[in-house]
């Protein structure tokens, strides 16, 4: 197999050159459909095009943009140039995307839409590197851009394409020669993802790196030439990404959705997708949207069905182990319940599976999840729904796939077995490895490791050692079969329910700075979004509110007045813009006042740090309705 992304889409031209690669909706309401050989004429003209708008190998792009078929284009075309990528998502805040470009001194930058470009342009004076912006969609004018580095070409996408496609035509072959040079060691892009200390860090990755991930997935899954992969999560995402190389090394086909359940039931009742790739919170969604469908009846079948399945699944081996005794007792302890269960299972069966069947399209063989945590009840629901999920445990320093469950026998509540040529080891806090069954710290070693940060050589020596091994951050238990329990984050990281990580601390540690603010707990882990629990310092809140003729009895009510709410956000929001620390997707936090301080040896640790696990326990009610609300 080629050692680059580009020459992989080559070789599958080869092989299914009349099989459609890419499925999208039209803006006109119809749907784009690329064959194989029309995907890879496409990036040859834009690849061209690219060329003749001076970029040369090795620079670096910027991509910018929501998943659709011009975003797969773009990536392959600029790879095949010799260039470097940088995806990034439009969700991202003006402060943190100004960062992200500088740093990752980016010459060119590809945008969707005028609304991005006019996000881009605002900060062009801070981006002496930026030379040239590439629009998917111009509607309108090209505007004027000059900067402190001199003058910004905006160049619409078509125009582009038509430069290369004229280049082409006379014969020009600097692209293919270009795509035929890269090797397995070119860095094929940076993926920037949230640093330990605010600022995010770029993951550098090879084509080798990615391609290790493409080449060992039939370990895993096995999709036949012309299934169809419904493309839901966002293309800047590793996650996506490395499905969509999957997908073109398959032979299948990638159909373009959107992260929504009435959506995603709809296209998978129309594209009948045999794959489905999602983080657990789009899972959770597609589930509820399911159930609303099955009606009460469906539900109550569903339940049922949870419970035979608890012990059909000892049976069929689906269950994590970490003792070699405990498989003859599973089996033994299930046959009896099965047998009483099975004549209301001879019913139930068949009616939820014929309306699930409808509902997911019909050719449905596996959903793939990723991202964060699968939480064990929804692993259940899936289970007893019939709809087999495979979770998976990666992260950007591993391109991103470390291990996966297997199609054939998926084991519930673990992450699957290790990627073929991927080694992984659980160490004890004494540095030793842990024996099976053990939690312990996460480390991993194989061809997709990453190279290091980009322009941060100290933070790269924190995780990566000079043998090779990645300091994952996570702590887990490796089973008896080989399958990983990922347990989550042993370093003090939060994991968003998207599957975005930041780390609380510094953030804390900025929004403790003001006056007003006693301590400040960040949380979120495996929420929508991050917030923040406050506990005033209730003497300048008392001045404060004495100065502005708000009339209190005891400091402690303030927290309940709502223009004391608005100040606190208004506070942290400052706070948060002064001190550049931005969070994930450029959203502010959540916020609850909380009446009484934290005390050492309860929700702080002698050495002042807060005990997450505990704060969160206490305050779960508060956690709930900042969610709810």
């Amino acid at each position: 197999m080629s050692p680059s992304l580009v020459g992989l889409l080559q070789e599958s031209v080869v092989k299914y050159p009349s099989l459609a690669a890419l499925k999208a909706r039209s803006p006109e309401g119809g749907q784009v459909i690329l064959t194989y050989a029309e995907l890879y004429t496409a990036v040859r003209e834009l690849g061209s095009g690219l060329v003749a708008v001076g970029l040369h190998a090795g620079r670096h792009v910027a991509m910018i943009g929501e998943n659709q078929w011009k975003w797969l284009v773009t990536d392959l075309a600029v790879l095949g140039c010799g260039a470097v990528d940088v995806p990034l998502s439009p969700r991202m805040g003006d402060r943190e995307l100004e960062y992200v470009l500088a740093h990752a001194e980016c010459e060119i930058a590809v945008v969707d839409n005028e609304p991005m470009l006019a996000r881009i342009a605002a900060m062009r004076r801070s981006l002496p590197r930026l030379r040239r912006i590439l629009c998917h969609d111009l509607a309108g004018p090209r505007p004027r851009l000059d900067s402190e580095g001199g003058r910004i070409l905006v160049h619409p996408w078509d125009e582009v394409v038509k430069k290369g496609r004229a280049r082409l035509a006379k014969g020009d072959r600097q692209f293919d020669l270009r795509a035929a040079a890269v090797t397995a060691a070119d860095t094929a892009t940076i993926v920037y993802t949230q640093g330990s200390r605010g600022r995010p860090r770029g993951v550098v990755l090879t084509h080798g790196n990615l391609m290790h991930n493409v080449t060992t997935m039939s370990t895993a899954i096995a999709p036949q030439p012309g299934m169809t992969w419904l493309s839901v999560l966002p293309v800047a995402g590793a996650t996506e990404r490395i499905a969509e190389y999957g997908s073109l090394s398959f032979g299948t086909t990638i159909a373009y959705s959107q992260p929504s359940e009435w959506r995603m039931l709809e296209d998978m009742a129309a594209q009948k997708p045999a794959y489905l790739v999602v983080d657990p919170g789009l899972l959770e969604d597609l589930q509820r949207g399911i159930e609303r469908r099955l009606g009460f009846a469906g539900v109550l079948a569903i339940r049922f069905e949870k419970f035979y399945a608890v012990f059909a699944g000892f049976i069929a081996g689906r269950y994590p182990r970490f003792r070699r005794e405990e498989r003859a007792l599973e089996i033994f302890a299930a046959i009896l319940p099965l047998v009483l269960l099975s004549p209301l299972k001879a019913f139930t069966h068949p009616v939820l599976r014929r309306k699930i069947t409808a509902l997911t399209g019909g050719s449905l063989r596996a959903i793939i999840c990723a991202g964060a945590p699968l939480p064990a009840w929804l692993d259940r629901w899936y289970y007893a729904a019939g709809l087999t999920v495979l979770e998976g445990y990666g992260l950007p320093e591993a391109s991103p796939i470390v291990s996966i469950r297997r199609e054939a026998a998926p084991v519930l509540g673990t992450a699957g077995q290790p990627l073929p040529f991927t080694e992984v080891k659980v160490l004890g806090e004494d540095g030793t490895e842990c024996p099976r069954g053990t939690k312990g710290r996460l480390l991993v070693r194989g061809p997709q490791v990453m190279r290091g940060y980009h322009r941060d050589e100290a933070a790269t020596r924190e995780v990566l050692s000079a043998d090779g091994w990645l300091a994952t951050g996570d702590a887990a238990i490796q089973t008896l079969d080989d399958n990983l329990v990922v347990l989550g984050r042993g370093r003090q990281t939060i994991t968003l329910r998207s599957g975005e990580q930041l780390d609380p601390e510094p953030l804390e540690a900025l929004i403790a700075e003001s006056p007003y603010v006693q301590d400040a707990v960040v949380v979120g882990e495996k929420r929508e979004g991050p917030a923040v629990l406050v506990v005033p310092e209730l003497g300048e809140l008392a001045r404060w509110a004495t100065e502005r003729g708000i009339p209190f009895d005891d400091g402690r009510e303030l927290v309940h007045n709502p223009a004391v709410f608005r100040f606190y956000q208004e506070e942290i929001q400052a706070r948060l813009a002064a001190g550049g620390l931005g969070l994930p997707g450029g959203r502010m936090p959540r916020l609850a006042l909380l009446p009484s301080r934290f005390e050492v040896g309860r929700e702080l640790s002698r050495a002042l740090h807060p005990r997450r696990e505990l704060i969160a326990r206490q305050h779960a009610g508060v956690i709930d309705r900042l969610y709810r609300s």
